[in-house]
């Protein structure tokens, strides 16, 4: 083994780490769902400026 013998083991810091990892999993995907979301809402934003901006022609409208 790696583990040298005669350090001095912290079981809790072993159990917050194990139980860290799903935490970190559910922020993670927290924070990407929300930039996610952020980007579309900026993009339909922009989009709605530019068709104010420059509306489409229709083909009935002369």
């Amino acid at each position: 083994d790696l583990m040298p013998v005669n350090e001095a083991h912290a079981p809790l810091v072993a159990i917050v780490v194990l139980c860290g990892f799903p935490m970190m999993r559910v922020i993670n995907r927290i924070v990407y769902v929300s930039i996610e979301n952020g980007m579309y809402g900026s993009m339909t934003f922009v989009e709605a400026s530019i068709d104010r901006v420059a509306p489409e022609k229709n083909e009935n409208e002369d």
